[in-house]
């Protein structure tokens, strides 16, 4: 079951962002725990019944038209055993908004496969550009490509996606 995090386990949340995430595809420390305290991001968490340790989360943002997962990451400790495709559709049937979520371009072995595990949980790849702006002095930014539930986006749905999360997640419009 996942349950929204209190803040003092953002420690063991960004540990595993830094073993799941590039440099450049997370804030530090300290700006990702000033998240915590925006009404629109949440972080939601499975934990482990037995000893309470993070299974593994999602953290999201509540924008006007989407629920955009910025970051889904499983403890290495438990992959490969259904946890993330159980984590996302619990998310999903909880969430009244569509869900929306950036993905690497499909240049890699486990690109593709990330794209392929989205595609069985039901999300639609939206090959039009896209950059996730950098999240920090010195970091890069990254192109990328959107996944939406529902369906496919239209050019101009695409548009008006990605201006609100360049508003709200990255303020950058």
């Amino acid at each position: 079951m996942l349950i929204e995090i209190n803040p003092n386990q953002f420690e063991e949340i960004y540990s595993i962002m830094e073993t799941s995430f590039p440099q450049d595809e997370r804030r530090p420390y300290a700006k990702q725990k000033a998240l915590l305290d925006l009404s629109c991001y949440h972080i939601y968490a499975q934990l482990n019944g037995s000893n309470m340790q993070i299974q593994g989360f999602l953290a999201a943002w509540d924008i006007p038209s989407s629920c955009f997962i910025e970051h889904f990451a499983v403890n290495p400790l438990y992959r490969n055993q259904g946890l993330g495709a159980n984590m996302l559709q619990e998310l999903m049937q909880q969430q009244t908004k569509p869900i929306c979520l950036e993905v690497e371009l499909p240049e890699t072995e486990l690109a593709i496969r990330r794209i392929h595990f989205y595609e069985r949980n039901g999300l639609y790849l939206n090959t039009y550009s896209y950059v996730q702006p950098p999240l920090d002095t010195g970091q890069q930014a990254i192109p990328l490509y959107l996944m939406t539930s529902g369906h496919a986006l239209a050019p101009s749905e695409f548009a008006s996606l990605q201006k609100e999360i360049m508003q709200h997640v990255y303020h950058t419009a």
